[in-house]
């Protein structure tokens, strides 16, 4: 009797693909278009254009921070915290003395004081 109700009112199976059809709609709207529009964008002179960019010395020092605080991140993470809120308090303060410290003067657009 409860199987028949549920058919009735549209039941789990309906809720659960309503659901699943929002979060591939928010997943396209939100990562896939952006995404896709940064690439169409930096495409739009040319891959040798694009490459020639990529190699100037602002873009490599970008690349080498980021990949200096993801291996950080992740050493940090697997070794010293077992919660979640000293991961954040960690990646906080590594952040903070990463720009104070290592940002100089005439580059000290992120932060001050």
């Amino acid at each position: 009797m409860q199987q028949t109700v549920e058919k009735k009112k549209g039941g789990p199976k309906a809720t659960r693909n309503i659901l699943i059809i929002i979060s591939v709609l928010f997943v396209v709207l939100m990562l896939v278009v952006p995404l896709l529009s940064v690439i169409w964008n930096s495409l739009s002179k040319g891959i040798a254009f694009y490459l020639q960019a990529l190699s100037t010395e602002y873009v490599l020092s970008a690349l080498k921070v980021t990949i200096l605080a993801t291996v950080v991140a992740v050493a940090v993470h697997k070794v010293g915290c077992d919660d979640a809120v000293g991961v954040w308090q960690v990646g906080i303060d590594f952040g903070w003395s990463f720009v104070h410290l290592h940002i100089s003067d005439e580059h000290n657009l992120v932060a001050s004081g």
